[in-house]
């Protein structure tokens, strides 16, 4: 799984300077049949490395096409509650497979900093 700032071209992983207060997010889908597809996900962004308390909690949701093992997700906006500007948020993904399996959330510490900073206005995906 990746975590990165977008604009065309090039992406940075776990960025430090995220202009966007909706951010999007991405991920690539794993599973140990590669013949499956993963048509929900359910992502978390949380404040701590625990997730006791989340921002955002998208629930099991649908995603507009279905993703095969191995393919990057469609992008998934941010919904939560408002970014605090200097703040670290923590996220993690998980996929339900083509015959409603649930999988893990995924291991990796993906972080993202928010910057309420009007000066830069660069528009940001996170994958």
């Amino acid at each position: 799984m990746e975590i990165g700032l977008y604009q065309p071209g090039w992406g940075v992983v776990n960025p430090t300077e995220v202009t966007d207060p909706t951010p999007e997010f991405s991920a690539i889908y794993n599973d140990a049949d590669p013949d499956d597809l993963t048509s929900n996900y359910r992502l978390q962004v949380a404040t701590s490395t625990d997730f006791a308390s989340f921002l955002w909690d998208s629930t099991k949701t649908a995603l507009a096409s279905s993703t095969p093992v191995g393919h990057r997700t469609e992008l998934i906006t941010y919904a939560g509650d408002a970014l605090t500007s200097s703040s670290t948020y923590y996220w993690r993904i998980k996929f339900w497979d083509d015959v409603d399996h649930e999988g893990a959330w995924s291991t990796a510490t993906s972080t993202f900093t928010y910057v309420n900073d009007l000066i830069l206005t660069t528009e940001v995906c996170i994958y």
